[in-house]
């Protein structure tokens, strides 16, 4: 009986962070007190999914009305300078010294970062992969990139996330979406431009390294990740490319592959192997399923 009133009287405290931005709302802040009160479990991904996206709609409804606000002010640009900026205060721990020079903090980070870099890479050896892909993958069509018209960029600026991040260029996502229809021609041309030429514009392959906390103290460099923020106006290219390739890409995998793979999921890998296994059993053989990282191999006998 000791060991249930001690299970009973057990409490679990949140304490919530402080939150001081203009579009997080109450509402918010009450549906995030409602998810982390939940232990784990598909209830509690529910409401974090529901949160996370409240999150987006909220900050993106938020820019938008900043961009109306300001529209004979400056518009878009006043938008972005209106942005909170974290604190720059920092002070990172070398050895027993503290760095709080910002040209010091970054040339730390600078080495940090290479280091990791070094000792991660490794000679990339293609040979096997494409032996195995000449030999399971026949018969397939050559294809080639070819220009692009106005609607396949249209369709590239729409997919990208209306994010206030940019690239070394200064020019972020949001920008390019309220300036699309003025762009659209001259970005087409561009964009044809490097395919007929084969090159990627050299401005757009350089990017800007962002120090983000992952856990633990602050004053530590391993308690950071870095994230490259690269031109957006570069990813809007990737975007056109990934669209042009993904319908031939779509043609040569087989079907019983579903990672990474558009209008593909967990759920239809899990239907696909079980109507297999009802398949082969109602034809009075045995079923062996080898589970490995990638999909199912199923085996069957008399």
């Amino acid at each position: 009986m000791s060991n249930i009133n001690s299970l009973a009287s057990g409490t679990k405290t949140i304490q919530l962070p402080t939150v001081s931005k203009p579009w997080y709302t109450n509402d918010l802040a009450s549906l995030r007190n409602c998810y982390t009160s939940l232990y784990a479990g598909p209830e509690r991904n529910k409401l974090r999914n529901l949160y996370v996206a409240k999150i987006r709609s909220a900050k993106k409804n938020h820019a938008r009305k900043l961009v109306e606000k300001f529209h004979d002010e400056g518009g878009v640009w006043k938008a972005i300078r209106k942005r909170a900026h974290n604190d720059n205060n920092w002070n990172i721990k070398i050895d027993d010294s503290h760095l709080t020079d910002p040209q010091l903090v970054a040339n730390a980070f600078k080495d940090f970062f290479s280091q990791k870099v070094v000792k991660l890479r490794k000679t990339a050896n293609v040979a096997p992969l494409m032996d195995a892909l000449k030999a399971h993958v026949k018969n397939f069509v050559d294809w080639d990139l070819n220009e692009c018209q106005p609607q396949d960029v249209a369709k590239a600026i729409d997919a990208i996330k209306p994010s206030l991040s940019s690239g070394p260029d200064g020019i972020p996502n949001i920008l390019i979406k309220h300036v699309k229809f003025e762009i659209i021609p001259a970005l087409t041309q561009l964009i044809n431009c490097s395919f007929n030429t084969g090159k990627f514009p050299n401005k757009w392959k350089s990017g800007k390294i962002i120090p983000v906390k992952k856990r633990g103290d602050k004053s530590k460099l391993s308690n950071y990740r870095p994230v490259c923020l690269t031109s957006c106006l570069g990813k809007v290219l990737e975007h056109v490319v990934r669209g042009k390739f993904n319908n031939h890409l779509e043609s040569i995998l087989p079907d019983n592959m579903y990672g990474f793979r558009p209008h593909r999921s967990t759920q239809d890998a899990i239907v696909g192997i079980t109507d297999r296994i009802k398949f082969l059993k109602s034809q009075g053989l045995k079923v062996a399923a080898l589970a490995l990282p990638s999909t199912p191999v199923l085996h069957s006998t008399p």
